[in-house]
């Protein structure tokens, strides 16, 4: 779950990129060869849109912590 707060959302063309801080770390035992333990304390993804948005259109909510996104097709 994220920080409501700390939640970042833009649009580069049609690519959406979404950044936002933990509540609290999310901790990874033995996830790779190289590294034994790590933990996260922010979210980032980039995600690729079939069409180019209109952000003025896209509405976010957030509730208890979970990002809703919606992008109407225009």
């Amino acid at each position: 779950y994220v920080n409501e707060g700390t939640i970042d959302i833009k649009f580069i063309g049609n690519e959406m990129v979404i950044e936002a801080k933990l509540k609290s770390g999310v901790r990874f035992r033995e996830w790779h060869r190289r590294y034994s333990e790590t933990t996260f304390h922010s979210y980032k993804v980039n995600v690729k849109l079939p069409i180019t948005p209109d952000p003025k259109k896209v509405r976010v909510k957030v509730r208890k912590g979970v990002i809703q996104i919606v992008i109407p097709k225009s």
